[in-house]
Formats: C-alpha cells, sequence, structure tokens
C-alpha cells in the first residue's frame, strides 16, 4: 500500500464500500488494530474543517465510523509540529462547542496525522455567503436573538479552552463550524499556544512564502520570509493590536476575546472588523483608527448592549478589554434573558 493519505487508490464511491460490515472475529480485530493508517483509514472525500484547509473524510475500519483526517502532508513548512500541537490542544478539550482529538500517529517516513469528529456542516463565512447569494434582507439573515445564542455557543467553546490552559489565537468565521444538527463548534487550534508562557518562537510563515504581501485573510506565523518587518501570528482580519506585534509573551485570555470581539463584528455586520486594505495598514490603523463601532457599519438596527459588548472586547489596549470569556458569557446571557429585550428584538432581520 501506499504510504499517503492522498494516493486516489483510497478512494472508495461505491455503495458497497459504505454498507454495514459484519461483525468481526477476535482475530480480525487484533489484524486492524495493528494495520498500518494508511490501511486503517479509507478516503471518502475532501472537505473543509473550518479555516483549517483541504483535510478528507475518512472511513475508521476499527470504530467503524466516518472521521475527519488531517495529515502533516499538505500542511507546508513546520507541518509536522503544528498538527502534533494542534493534537494536542484538541487532546485536552472536551466540549460540544470545541473541537475534540479522536486519534493520532505517524505514517510513511516522516508525516503524522490526527482525527477529529465529522461535523456534517459549514463554516460560518460560508453560511453567511449563501445567505447572502439567496438575497434574505439584512447583511446576516439571523434575527439578533439567534445570533446572540449562536455567539454565546463559540464563546462557551473558547472559554472551555481557556480553562483547558489553550489559548487559540486565530478565531474568526472560518475557524467556526455550524453543523446540520445544531452544532457550533470552535475549530483549528494550530496557531494556539498555553495560557500561561509562551511556546518556543516559531521562525516561519504559513503558506504565505510566495506573496511579498500576505492577504488580511491568511493566517500568518512568525516572520515572513520575504518580509521581516512582519512578524505576526493570526489572521490580518481579526487579529488584536498585540498579534500584529508578534510578541507571543504579551497573549493571554484577552487576546483571544479580541478575537471573539471580531466574530460577533461579523455577525452583526457581515464583515471583519479591521477596516484596512492590506496587512501592512496594520500598524497606522491600530494606532489611530478608532475601535470599529457595528452599527457605522450596517444598515440593521444594532442593540446598544451587543454594540457595547463588541467594542469593548475590540479595545486596541488589552486592559480596557473583559478579562474572561465567563465575563462575555454572563452579560450576554443578562441581555437574553430579559424577556423586554426578546421581545424588541427577535424581528430585527426583518428591519
Amino acid at each position: 500500500m501506499p504510504d499517503e493519505f492522498d494516493d486516489d487508490s483510497h478512494h472508495l464511491g461505491n455503495t458497497a464500500a459504505k454498507a454495514m460490515p459484519a461483525p468481526l472475529s477476535i482475530e480480525e480485530i487484533q489484524a486492524k488494530i495493528n494495520m498500518p493508517a494508511t490501511d486503517r483509514y479509507l478516503i471518502r472525500r475532501d472537505v473543509m474543517l473550518g479555516g483549517q484547509g483541504a483535510c478528507k473524510v475518512v472511513f475508521d475500519q476499527i470504530a467503524e465510523r466516518e472521521v475527519v483526517l488531517k495529515t502533516s502532508a499538505n500542511q507546508g513548512p513546520g507541518g509536522v509540529e503544528r498538527v502534533l500541537k494542534e493534537a494536542r490542544y484538541a487532546a485536552k478539550l472536551n466540549h460540544p462547542n470545541a473541537i475534540r482529538l479522536l486519534d493520532i500517529g505517524a505514517y510513511g517516513k516522516d508525516h503524522v496525522y490526527m482525527t477529529l469528529p465529522l461535523i456534517e456542516g459549514v463554516s460560518l463565512d460560508q453560511i453567511f455567503i449563501r445567505i447572502s447569494e439567496t438575497g434574505i434582507p439584512g447583511l446576516t439573515g439571523y434575527s439578533v436573538t439567534a445570533m446572540a445564542e449562536l455567539f454565546d455557543k463559540i464563546c462557551a467553546g473558547v472559554e472551555h479552552a481557556h480553562a483547558a490552559g489553550i489559548l487559540h489565537l486565530d478565531l474568526k468565521p472560518e475557524n467556526v463550524v455550524v453543523g446540520v444538527r445544531g452544532e457550533v463548534v470552535v475549530v483549528d487550534f494550530g496557531e494556539g499556544q498555553p495560557t500561561i508562557g509562551p511556546d518556543s518562537p516559531r521562525r516561519f510563515a504559513t503558506h504565505i512564502d510566495i506573496e511579498s504581501t500576505p492577504g488580511l485573510t491568511t493566517t500568518l506565523t512568525g516572520v515572513l520570509a520575504n518580509n521581516p518587518d512582519i512578524r505576526a501570528v493570526g489572521t490580518p482580519a481579526y487579529m488584536s493590536p498585540e498579534q500584529w506585534n508578534g510578541d507571543p509573551g504579551t497573549f493571554s485570555e484577552r487576546t483571544d476575546i479580541y478575537g471573539l470581539g471580531g466574530i460577533l463584528f461579523f455577525l452583526l455586520c457581515g464583515h471583519a472588523p479591521n477596516q484596512v486594505q492590506r496587512p501592512t495598514d496594520l500598524e497606522p490603523y491600530f494606532r489611530h483608527s478608532p475601535v470599529p463601532k457595528p452599527s457605522s457599519f450596517t444598515h440593521r438596527r444594532v442593540p446598544p448592549e451587543l454594540e457595547d459588548l463588541c467594542v469593548k472586547c475590540l479595545a486596541r489596549d488589552d486592559k480596557f478589554r473583559f478579562t474572561s470569556v465567563f465575563q462575555i458569557r454572563h452579560e450576554l446571557r443578562s441581555w437574553l434573558g430579559r424577556s423586554e429585550m426578546w421581545e424588541l428584538y427577535r424581528n430585527m432581520s426583518s428591519m
């Protein structure tokens, strides 16, 4: 068998391959447990899991279920390190709103893989693109209360990660998957670091070595080889000022709170909060521009409570942000629990 998961010989498209297999004997189970990973996982199809790039849906012959497979083969420089770190972080998570690790292993000469639960759904940004294409009035198509409930679930996943000692550092709509059964899951902890003390410095940039200037939606990691002035971690359209400065020692829970503010801004307005044309504009933007207010960037009526919450999350100086995700959720749930607010704003998407 080949040692690469992306070999076409692994694709199974016929119905017989998907039929429920017959019960296995003890000897057959032992043989499957000892089989190489490239034989254990049978590739079904490609899939995009949030902003992680191409992954594959595979059938696990031992557990007899479909899972998502991510390998180091398509992760570029530092791929093995990135997948291992992401897998170890996911292994610490056990919450319905955060991605979990199922399995980790090695294959071939120098590659590693991880498997994750399969979520049948799409990323948050893709939902809004589809809503926009269908012509639903308003930028989001959600009632404000439904949007706030969704945001609370995103916050719950990040709060759990912080409790487990993990910062995400790349929070954006692309890294939130909304499932067809109502799941809301924060994915892709590959750029994360421990809440106490930074990881070892990483002196490479991911997927941007062919461009002199990366895009606003490109995930940056470390120093850009052909532009040493860019030293950042995260996605420019959603990253905090301290992420643009690129010093891991300054990252904290408040850094992720800026990212949550960016997602809330997106939910309210339909686009990212950092209002720049290119990443290199971020430094003067953070220095001279005021924090964007959602009501200034949408025709929808924005509840002042949510606007205040969003603006506080997006404060340039992290000392003025919420100190914990718990505080965000407390204010959010307090607002959602007020019956007069529910009645006032439940039908705002039609205004």
